[in-house]
């Protein structure tokens, strides 16, 4: 899945010990399930937008003291890379919005204790903002960053600062603590969402410090902040194109029939619908025409991508097709195929001696994320917009005709012909919703299959499997070995031993090791699957209760 590979830890500048160090901590990962865009709704309908929480750490080392910045800033930016193919890709900023926290005048500034502290914050995004999407040469980005504002060093400009006032360049900051923003020339409505915040949510000591009793700190002047400090990380929006945010499964057919095949029938079959999932089709030719050879059929996902230049509306149009499953040999190499070549249905003017009809099955695994993207939902504003179907190819002759249908002259093997049959399919990013993702961080289920494969305890630092999982961070942070434990015994001052690391953290190209919720595939379809129906159930209760309510009130109106 795209999301657990993309979402690693907020890049944060960890250098010296003795540096304030800066982390954004977001839920679900950093994925954001984003409100089904509504294409049809009344245009003068209040767009409905995201709110995403989270919290801001700066942690200041207690041998700096107290510190005093001029601003703490979060903010999300939305930008696109496009190969237009004129000399160089594109860079452009699509949408961005900020919050921050300022001090009452330019001298107070934002006074920084000791210790670890943590802002709250909530960011608005437009419900129409353009998701995450990469392809060859071309990609979008949803970037979640945060920045510590100090005084200029005039040492030397640090990185942080650097990257700042690059990021601050490639686009038109909005206006400070603006409400709802919007993306600009839009014509959606506004929005009827809260205001965007950042406030300070509680303040701890990294360890504890015994109290000072010198009452001449309290004249001392608080020192300002050396440079900038800035992190970011990856933010991955997900659309669901089932309204109601359940599964998303596929069950489809196609009716149609065609000149020497006669009418057929295609029905399309996924129990989980989504990138990577597998597909069932099956294909029924009613009744082919005894002068016609079905030599070759063939299933395939067709991927359209459209790529505008947000500068001057240049579009660039890719098409990919993605092979599922075939049926028969091959796809016959000549123009009028006789019969030497292997057939898969062959009628008796053609020579052969079939004449039921012809069923076909066949299954096959759409392209990881790798390759195939979702489907952009209609309202979405993105300058990479995808649309999929599915296609069916039989390739086939009718004996004595030309492709067109007319009668040749010397009245043998037909001309190779191809019907092609398309179905228009949605394709969602993933099978996840946001009750199956959205897990406890830091409850572990004896059952997991995480836990069962991993032994009662570590032989290292001696902890059950149970207990290898940090619990003292906040639940925002993304799961992690414990790192309280002894020096002496993991051998390093971090505490964190070597060998739980080395089964809960990213691997090399930051793919997890083992799922973040411990859950298998499986386990996590059954569980999408067993809320769905939970929801139905409650729902119908619900209805159940309504309606006898309405039969007690009628008949107590009637006694009366």
């Amino acid at each position: 899945m795209s999301m657990f590979r993309m979402l690693s830890p907020s890049r944060a500048g960890r250098g010296k010990s003795n540096s304030v160090q800066v982390d954004i901590r977001v839920p679900s990962y950093g994925s954001v399930f984003m409100p089904f865009p509504d294409p049809l709704g009344n245009p003068d309908t209040p767009r409905v937008d995201k709110e995403l929480f989270g919290d801001l750490e700066v942690f200041v080392p207690h041998e700096m003291g107290r510190q005093k910045c001029k601003a703490i800033r979060v903010g999300l930016r939305t930008s696109c890379r496009l190969d237009m193919a004129r000399g160089g890709p594109e860079e452009d900023v699509i949408w961005q919005g900020k919050v921050e926290v300022r001090g009452g005048t330019s001298d107070d500034g934002v006074i920084l204790e000791p210790g670890l502290q943590r802002f709250a914050f909530t960011l608005i995004i437009p419900g129409n903002l353009a998701p995450h999407d990469y392809h060859a040469g071309h990609r979008v980005d949803n970037v979640l960053w945060a920045e510590v504002e100090g005084v200029e060093d005039n040492s030397a400009l640090s990185w942080f600062a650097r990257r700042t006032s690059l990021s601050s360049s490639r686009g038109t900051s909005p206006s400070r603590m603006s409400v709802s923003p919007t993306r600009s020339g839009s014509s959606s409505p506004c929005s009827m969402s809260p205001p965007p915040s950042l406030s300070i949510l509680r303040q701890e000591e990294h360890l504890p410090l015994p109290p000072s009793y010198d009452l001449s700190q309290v004249d001392q002047p608080i020192p300002w902040l050396s440079g900038n400090q800035y992190v970011e990380r990856t933010l991955i929006l997900i659309y669901n194109p089932d309204p109601s945010g359940g599964v998303s499964n596929l069950d489809t057919r196609v009716d149609t029939a065609a000149s020497g095949i006669g009418p057929l029938t295609v029905h399309f079959t996924a129990e989980e619908w989504s990138i990577a999932a597998r597909l069932k089709a099956t294909v029924t030719l009613h009744a082919p025409s005894p002068a016609a050879t079905i030599f070759y059929s063939r299933v395939s996902l067709i991927q359209n991508t459209s790529i505008t230049s947000p500068r001057d509306g240049k579009t660039v149009q890719v098409d990919r097709q993605f092979p599922l499953f075939c049926s028969g040999t091959q796809i016959p190499s000549v123009d009028r195929p006789d019969k030497t070549v292997e057939a898969i249905w062959r009628g008796r003017e053609a020579g052969g001696q079939d004449q039921a009809e012809l069923g076909l099955d066949g299954q096959g695994k759409l392209p990881n994320d790798y390759e195939g993207r979702p489907t952009t939902l209609e309202g979405v504003e993105t300058p990479i917009k995808v649309s999929h179907l599915l296609r069916l190819e039989i390739f086939f002759s009718i004996h004595g005709e030309d492709i067109a249908g007319n009668p040749l002259q010397d009245n043998g093997p037909g001309e190779l012909r191809v019907l092609r049959v398309d179905k228009k399919v949605i394709l969602p990013a993933c099978f996840l919703i946001p009750e199956v993702l959205d897990l406890p961080i830091y409850e572990v289920d004896d059952d997991c299959p995480l836990w069962k494969s991993a032994g009662k305890t570590c032989s290292m630092c001696k902890t059950p499997s149970s207990q290898q999982f940090c619990r003292t961070c906040p639940p925002t942070a993304l799961p992690h070995p414990r790192h309280d434990h002894p020096a002496k015994l993991v051998g390093n001052s971090s505490g964190v031993c070597p060998l739980c690391s080395q089964r809960v953290t990213p691997a090399g190209r930051g793919e997890w090791r083992d799922c973040a919720c411990g859950l298998l595939r499986k386990d996590i379809i059954d569980r999408m699957k067993r809320i769905s129906l939970e929801d139905r159930d409650e729902e119908e209760e619900e209805e159940r209760r309504g309606r006898q309510g309405r039969a007690e009130k009628e008949e107590a109106e009637g006694r009366r």
